[in-house]
């Protein structure tokens, strides 16, 4: 599997093609815990990815969004398959139909939870 990163300012772009197997998920989660700040935001992007079948990767992503709550923080996924949609949504995962989309929701979530902190 290829896996590419992006760090922006307030998040960090994962996107992802190929084939998914278990090293890749350490090869993931080495990339996620090396962040430098104690909130992980991410978007995943998986318009690239053909392995939508394997159990494996489902496992991952919902230990990626595991970490990222546990850390104040969100997953978010693009570029899923409609018929993937489904599970997404059972899984409670945030699924946005394009890039763009996920870094406006993160912007807002971002800014609402500083709001609410501030009270």
């Amino acid at each position: 599997m290829e896996i590419y990163t992006q760090q922006e300012a307030n998040y960090l772009h994962i996107s992802i093609g190929g084939k998914f197997n278990h090293h890749d998920w350490d090869v993931l989660e080495k990339i996620v815990q090396n962040k430098d700040d104690m909130q992980v935001w991410l978007i995943l992007a998986m318009s690239h990815y053909s392995g939508y079948s394997d159990i494996e990767v489902w496992h991952a992503i919902v230990e990626l969004s595991s970490f990222c709550s546990k850390n104040q923080g969100l997953l978010v996924l693009t570029g899923i398959e409609r018929e993937m949609v489904e599970m997404c949504e059972k899984l409670g995962l945030t699924i946005l139909p394009t890039l763009d989309e996920a870094i406006d929701y993160i912007f807002i979530e971002q800014l609402e939870r500083d709001m609410d902190q501030d009270k």
